[in-house]
């Protein structure tokens, strides 16, 4: 359409859920589809409308109508942030797990040092062997 006062038309069908996406809209260029649109295979079809009201009746391929397949872009800040925060867990799992170790070692070092320093404690009033497990938190829970 040449003519001064000539409209145009757009709409979009999504062959993948045979829905049409976008009726009939006149929406002036430059036209987001990206804000809507998902992937999969659409069909974008154009149609002129003279002064008169008379619009292209015929859809053909490559001259009022194209058919293609949209791909959206990679996430990559939603990848590299779920990176990152996985390896901030993992780290922190492994720091936890490494103090908690290290201070079952340094009971069992100081129980060994206990046992060590009272040695003439090895049985209690009862007749009954010592508990040390016993006896290291109940001095610890005194210090």
């Amino acid at each position: 359409c040449d003519e001064p006062g000539c409209l145009f038309e757009y709409r979009f069908y999504n062959y993948d859920e045979e829905a049409l996406e976008r009726d009939w809209t006149s929406e002036q260029p430059p036209i987001d589809f990206l804000e809507w649109a998902d992937g999969g295979t659409y069909r974008f079809d154009v149609r002129a409308i003279d002064p008169a009201g008379n619009y292209d009746p015929a859809y053909e391929i490559g001259r009022n109508s194209h058919v293609w397949e949209y791909v959206p872009a990679l996430p990559v800040l939603l990848i590299v942030m779920l990176t990152l925060l996985f390896l901030a867990l993992s780290t922190g799992a492994y720091v936890e797990w490494r103090r908690r170790r290290k201070k079952k070692a340094m009971e069992r070092y100081a129980i060994k040092r206990m046992k060590r320093k009272f040695k003439g404690i090895k049985k209690d009033v009862g007749g009954d062997d010592v508990d040390w497990r016993q006896y290291y938190e109940e001095s610890k829970a005194g210090a």
